[in-house]
């Protein structure tokens, strides 16, 4: 009897023991936990900046030096919208691009769209600046890029979208610096309807031409437009969609709602705004011009649509105080992009 309680008494201890060292662990892994939720909060983006681990952004390629081979010394925080007034172009590019953590690419060897404007054959701020195409293209092969792809369709009244990137040197200038210029109209399509996209009972047709890149960078214009009254980042995806689509958005009176709702069928990874010229009135190919040296960059199109809106107003474009009043801003919004008011 007295060996039976001494055995039940060591297999209590035992198991008293081993609950403690769960207790123990237990309680480590509840702190570091507590720990690291702490850290994540102050990752959030309050003041539209966050920190970031420099390594990773080291390992990007991007930085400010005015030479684009240069060391590369990367920015101390990471920002939701970044804005640069510069009138060296380029510097503004790689400064912008930086501050919102660089080109940071999921694979090696990736392949990289740039998404221009080239809704015409005029020379920016009708079209894109190349400067701005070029400096992004260096940038995304420094960022480890394997082939870097310049693809849009022009608009309905400049139907040959090569020889308007010709005329506007983005094609001559996109090749030198190591690219492949594509017109989307020689290029696949693919029907879609995305979830949300109402005013697209019947869906549209986009280029395929994103289902074969590892990374997106759309190049909007900060300018008007005479139709819509904006045309930004949301709008610069309808150089993706099908002519016959395109066409039959154009006749409605919907239409910023439905440039809206392409952007459910694919997100940018980064747009980078060209704002080294815009116009303050009409558009999308003549209006007034100013020279507002400007460059934003962010990862979240909605938020940086606004921000963009704001500058545009700045430079003296007759729009209202709040972007998100726009319909196309306001319809983004209500189909739940990410956005945050960000305050220039």
């Amino acid at each position: 009897m007295v060996k039976k309680f001494k055995k039940a008494t060591h297999i209590f201890v035992v198991i008293i023991g081993i609950f403690t060292v769960i207790a123990v662990f237990s309680a480590r892994i509840l702190k570091s936990a507590f720990k690291l939720i702490k850290y994540n909060q102050r990752l959030t983006p309050v003041d539209q900046t966050v920190s970031l681990n420099q390594g990773l952004l080291a390992n990007s390629g991007t930085g400010v030096n005015s030479d684009i081979n240069a060391v590369v010394y990367p920015a101390k925080e990471v920002k939701l919208v970044s804005i640069i007034q510069d009138q060296d172009i380029s510097q503004a590019v790689r400064q912008a691009v930086d501050q919102v953590g660089g080109i940071r690419l999921s694979k090696p060897e990736s392949v990289v769209l740039i998404k221009p404007n080239v809704n015409s054959n005029g020379k920016f701020p009708a079209t894109t600046n190349p400067i701005v195409v070029e400096t992004l293209i260096k940038l995304a092969y420094r960022a480890g890029a394997k082939r870097v792809v310049v693809a849009d369709s022009s608009g309905v009244g400049w139907p040959d979208t090569l020889k308007n990137m010709t005329r506007t040197g983005l094609k001559q200038i996109a090749e030198k610096a190591g690219a492949e210029v594509v017109d989307l109209e020689t290029h696949g399509w693919r029907k879609i309807k995305p979830v949300g996209a109402e005013f697209w009972p019947n869906g549209f047709r986009l280029s395929t031409i994103i289902d074969e890149v590892d990374y997106i960078i759309s190049v909007p214009i900060i300018k008007t437009h005479t139709t819509t009254g904006i045309t930004l980042g949301l709008k610069n995806s309808v150089g993706l969609l099908h002519r016959d689509d395109r066409l039959a958005m154009h006749k409605s009176n919907k239409i910023s709602e439905m440039i809206a709702e392409i952007n459910l069928a694919f997100k940018p990874d980064l747009i980078v705004f060209d704002g080294s010229k815009s116009f303050i009135t009409k558009g999308p190919d003549i209006g007034q011009e100013v020279a507002g040296n400007y460059i934003i960059a962010s990862q979240e199109i909605l938020t940086a649509d606004t921000v963009a809106y704001k500058v545009l107003k700045k430079l003296g474009a007759k729009l209202n105080d709040d972007p998100i009043k726009h319909p196309m801003l306001g319809h983004a919004r209500r189909l739940n992009f990410p956005y945050q008011e960000v305050k220039i």
